[in-house]
């Protein structure tokens, strides 16, 4: 049941929601790059402020929770690490993103991008911390609506419209099949709520309902892979990727993978242990497709924005390696933690690619974006500190250490291994999914590296393209070195971030989070109080 507490703990998500109808309605009146995307930056920074004090109400001090891998309920929403660090996340990114956001738009269109930017990120939070079926799909179209208008505003040529309707009519198509397998989950459970789904699935393994949970989870799965650019759900990604702006694609990269991830985590626990070992295997074919498929197709890609929406198709397979490793070992309750690995792989993802695209935003100008992979040639004698960034980011999607990027596979390895090795269910998919991401992973380092070859060791080909100068152009700068130290600093120091991560992997898969009681709204309270 909703009451004023869960209201409260929504107040980040409100403060964004207010600030983008702000923003929205007065940029109309005053069309201004730097003085709405401050206004957007300060209400992120507030954010931030109130998620650190709740955090610290929760899990400090006598807080809420005894642990951090505790979990709890307050009407939709659920209190725990796993839906603390998604929020985290969120407004990480939000910050990250502003920067190119202000870059990207025109003045006149200023407060629609920042406001539906704002926006989007709220969703993403909103996912996050869903308890509710219902809540999720809200929060999973706050996301979506909003990257229609981002699409449409970035670019109106031809090849812009194009790939923008083609990611508008897909997203449709991906969102009601998602919504469909939302009826069937709950025609099968009898309930919106994810813990009371689990509770009446587990409770009632001859329900006839139980029947149509298989056909649920393909269709869930099936609008997820789409939000994750996961195979076979992909088509749209390298022309939406190459025909967009460097900005949009930095969105497209990060944003619904991260709320399709969280997404499927959440709804493949709340389904398991009734849903028969469906989840974890579509998990598992999809991993491996999407990390063969992105590799392979990858090496093949000139354009960098092309290559790298392959990429990210490759780095969907990883991520659903360590759901895969998660959902098997729950089962069998076994202690391995691939969902924790799976949420530290996503962070350094996110970080590395963002800041990929923020770079060659930054070296592209008015008149030509760079695009081509010969266009890099001789950069680090014009830009060395975008060359050697650049380089920082393929050295880490490639896994190389002491980068971000080595922690990220070595974390999600070790949780299928140890499936492999020691887990009671299927042993021998695990291994076979060991072998074929390990390979994968040479493919992958054979594009990156290429990459920082024609960087430091190649002659450009092609018209040389100069960015301009003035201090709105030099926007993605920042954005791009911020990326660099989260990056750098995350492979040298990667146990704190680990540690967190593994809070989160336990969270989400308490079995017996606690009903809103009448002790728990008290602790609400105290939260709230303290958080204010």
């Amino acid at each position: 049941m909703t009451d004023l507490n869960t209201i409260r703990l929504l107040l980040p998500e409100i403060t964004l929601v207010a600030t983008a109808t702000c923003v929205f309605v007065a940029s109309a009146f005053k069309p201004s790059h730097r003085l709405w995307g401050s206004i957007c930056a300060i209400a992120f920074v507030l954010v931030a402020v109130a998620l650190w004090r709740q955090d610290s109400a929760i899990w400090h001090d006598d807080g809420l929770l005894a642990t951090a891998a505790g979990q709890t309920l307050s009407g939709p929403l659920f209190v725990d690490s796993f839906g603390h660090l998604g929020r985290w996340l969120a407004v990480a990114l939000g910050l990250l993103f502003l920067p190119l956001a202000v870059y990207a738009t025109r003045p006149a269109l200023t407060g629609e991008f920042l406001g539906s930017a704002v926006l989007a990120f709220t969703g993403l939070m909103i996912v996050a911390t869903a308890g509710d079926i219902i809540l999720l799909l809200l929060g999973l179209e706050l996301i979506s609506i909003p990257t229609y208008v981002l699409l449409f505003l970035a670019r109106s040529d031809r090849r812009g419209t194009e790939a923008t309707m083609k990611y508008f009519f897909l997203s449709i198509l991906s969102s009601a099949l998602f919504l469909y397998g939302l009826s069937f989950l709950y025609g099968a459970a009898g309930s919106t709520n994810l813990t009371e789904i689990h509770r009446n699935l587990t409770a009632s393994p001859d329900s006839i309902g139980l029947r149509f949970l298989p056909l649920a989870m393909i269709l869930i799965f099936t609008g997820l892979g789409f939000k994750i650019a996961a195979v076979p759900f992909h088509y749209y990604a390298p022309d939406v990727y190459q025909a967009t702006t460097n900005a949009n694609a930095g969105l497209l990269a990060v944003l619904p993978k991260a709320a399709g991830v969280l997404a499927m985590a959440r709804l493949a626990i709340a389904a398991s242990p009734a849903d028969g070992d469906i989840t974890w295997k579509i998990a598992l074919v999809m991993a491996i497709a999407s990390m063969t498929l992105g590799n392979v197709c990858a090496l093949w890609q000139r354009d960098l924005r092309r290559m790298m929406a392959y990429s990210s198709i490759a780095h969907a397979g990883y991520m659903l390696m360590g759901l895969a490793a998660g959902l098997a070992a729950g089962r069998s309750q076994a202690p391995y933690d691939g969902i924790g690995a799976m949420l530290f792989y996503l962070i350094v993802y996110c970080a590395a690619s963002l800041g990929t695209f923020a770079t060659l935003a930054y070296l592209s100008s008015d008149n030509q974006e760079l695009t081509n992979l010969d266009q890099l040639g001789s950069l680090p004698n014009r830009q060395p500190l975008a060359a050697a960034l650049l380089a920082v980011f393929m050295f880490s999607l490639s896994g190389i250490p002491p980068l971000a990027g080595f922690w990220g596979k070595l974390t999600l390895f070790t949780s299928a291994v140890q499936q492999a090795r020691e887990g009671a269910i299927a042993p021998g998919w695990f291994l076979v999914l060991l072998i074929v991401a390990a390979l994968n992973a040479a493919v992958a380092a054979g594009y990156y590296l290429r990459v920082v070859a024609t960087l430091y060791f190649g002659t450009s080909e092609v018209r040389e393209v100069t960015p301009v100068t003035g201090s709105l152009q030099r926007m993605p700068r920042i954005t791009a070195v911020l990326c660099g130290l989260i990056v750098i600093a995350v492979g040298l120091f990667p146990g704190r971030l680990i540690e967190h991560s593994g809070h989160a992997g336990e969270s989400v898969q308490a079995r017996k989070p606690g009903a809103v009681s009448a002790p728990l709204v008290d602790g609400l309270q105290a939260v709230v109080a303290r958080a204010e």
